[in-house]
C-alpha cells in the first residue's frame, strides 16, 4: 500500500509541473518570426524595398507635404 501510495505523490507531481508549465506557457507572448512582405504595387519604389523603409519614405512624404494621412499606408507608418 505504501509503494502505491509514493507513486501515486510522484504522479501528481509530475503532473502539477507539467500543468503549471502549460498554464505559465499561455501566458508568455509567443514571437512569431514575420515572414518578409512582399509589396506588388510598388510604382516608383524598388520591389525590394521592406517594410520599415516603406515606412520612413511615408513619414517622410508627409512631413515635407506637411499633411497628416488617414488613408491605410500613412495610418500604418504612423503606429510604429
Amino acid at each position: 500500500m505504501k509503494m502505491f501510495a509514493i507513486k501515486y505523490r510522484k504522479l501528481s507531481i509530475v503532473t502539477a509541473v507539467i500543468a503549471t508549465v502549460m498554464t505559465m506557457s499561455a501566458f508568455i507572448p509567443h514571437q512569431e518570426k514575420q515572414k518578409e512582405e512582399k509589396f506588388t504595387n510598388l510604382k516608383v519604389l524598388p520591389k525590394n524595398t521592406t517594410p520599415d523603409e516603406l515606412k520612413v519614405i511615408m513619414r517622410e512624404f508627409n512631413a515635407s507635404l506637411g499633411v497628416k494621412c488617414g488613408f491605410l499606408p500613412c495610418a500604418i507608418a504612423r503606429e510604429s
